[in-house]
């Protein structure tokens, strides 16, 4: 499959397009949303972008 983070190809008439898991963008779904980009978590915590999710860490 060209697209790629378990994307779905679905044909399109002469091409082709992905449809994109959670978490992953672009063309071929090659570039990873930066989650933490929307301040998701709170009291403080830290965000931290993994690949296709992100994790908060709160501080003691």
């Amino acid at each position: 499959s060209p697209c790629e983070h378990d994307g779905i190809c679905v044909n399109t008439p002469g091409s082709f397009a992905c449809n994109c898991t959670q978490g992953f963008t672009g063309p071929r779904c090659e570039t990873n949303v930066n989650e933490c980009e929307s301040y998701p978590c709170q009291n403080d915590g830290s965000c931290l972008d993994d690949p296709g999710t992100f994790r908060c860490v709160c501080m003691p």
